[in-house]
């Protein structure tokens, strides 16, 4: 396992959770879910299928890093939400 960003986080993104709701939806504390997508851990089987059901993507490819396109995409993304928290 690499410490690459995985595609769990885009299809976070995507699907419209943030890291906390995602955590609360599958029940584990949020520094799981990060540490799934920065690669540093993998969930049990029960939590993978889980995620499956809720993202509407196989395991294999959410934890599939992301290419360098992507990368910057998805942290252009949350520099957007970033700005729309401040003005809200």
């Amino acid at each position: 396992m690499t410490n690459a960003p995985k595609k769990l986080k885009k299809y976070r993104l995507d699907a419209g959770y943030t890291i906390y709701s995602l955590a609360d939806r599958v029940g584990v504390h949020y520094s799981s879910v990060s540490g799934w997508e920065n690669g540093r851990k993998f969930p049990r089987m029960d939590k993978v299928m889980m995620l499956e059901d809720l993202l509407g993507h196989s395991h294999r490819e959410l934890f599939t890093d992301m290419n360098e396109e992507e990368i910057r995409e998805v942290e252009e993304r949350m520099r957007q939400n970033q700005f729309k928290k401040v003005e809200d």
